[in-house]
């Protein structure tokens, strides 16, 4: 009567009206308790730019140990993958689903664990609003304006960058300033990086021109007397 979890042993002796006797013995667990289980990965709402999402998981029966383990997907119908502690679930589709782990031990408890996720494969999308492609602009300061978007897992943060030099992390931000740039072709890049990690880049090309252009007048000559109402003017620039 009120036996704890665990291994036990039970022995009757028979003794007889001479004293003579006899033992048997019997070895038996008790267990009353459910199994554990816990998925490891993925973790919850992570966002998985794969298809295919291997779920991975550990559990745990003092009692009468783990008999086997059952998988879910989105509430399909229970898999039955024996000791295993890890499986992949092929061909999802984009989107949130959720997967269920169940650990059965060898008296029929069970405990299960869930977890959600999001399967996004697709890339976000971005375009630069400013400055239009092959602009000339007149200032060593230029801001790049751009948007994005991404109808899966949603943009993470954007990156700039600047002739090939290093990307740079601004965050949310849809506009950057470059500062002290010289006269001359540039080229910028964007990149979108959504939670899922896929990314997406666009790009524009301008010439920055702070120098004004220089003009002489070749003829007539300073201060001419011309002897005709009729007057050309040319020039060099």
């Amino acid at each position: 009567i009120g036996l704890s979890d665990g291994s036990h042993t039970a022995d009757v002796k028979a003794v007889d009206g001479a004293g003579n006797s006899a033992t048997d013995t019997v070895s038996f667990t008790v267990d009353t308790t459910s199994p554990t289980v816990s998925i490891d990965s993925p973790s919850e709402d992570a966002n998985i730019s794969s298809t295919d999402v291997m779920v991975e998981w550990s559990g745990n029966d003092d009692g009468s140990g783990i008999d086997h383990y059952e998988v879910q997907l989105d509430s399909g119908g229970w898999t039955d993958v024996g000791t295993d502690t890890s499986h992949t679930f092929t061909g999802l589709s984009d989107g949130s689903h959720t997967a269920d782990v169940k650990a059965v031990d060898n008296f029929n408890y069970t405990n299960t664990d869930t977890v959600s996720f999001i399967v996004d494969t697709i890339s976000p999308t971005v375009s630069i609003d400013s400055p239009s492609e092959d602009a000339n602009i007149s200032s060593s300061d230029v801001t790049i304006e751009w948007s994005g978007n991404d109808d899966g897992s949603g943009i993470d943060h954007y990156e700039v960058q600047l002739d090939s030099g290093g990307w740079i992390e601004v965050g949310a931000d849809t506009s950057h300033t470059f500062t002290g740039l010289s006269d001359g072709s540039h080229t910028v890049n964007v990149k979108a990086v959504d939670n899922a990690s896929n990314s997406a880049t666009d790009t524009v090309n301008f010439t920055v021109d702070t120098t004004s252009p220089t003009v002489t007048i070749d003829s007539p000559l300073e201060d001419a007397n011309i002897s005709s109402t009729d007057v050309m003017v040319e020039w060099s620039g």
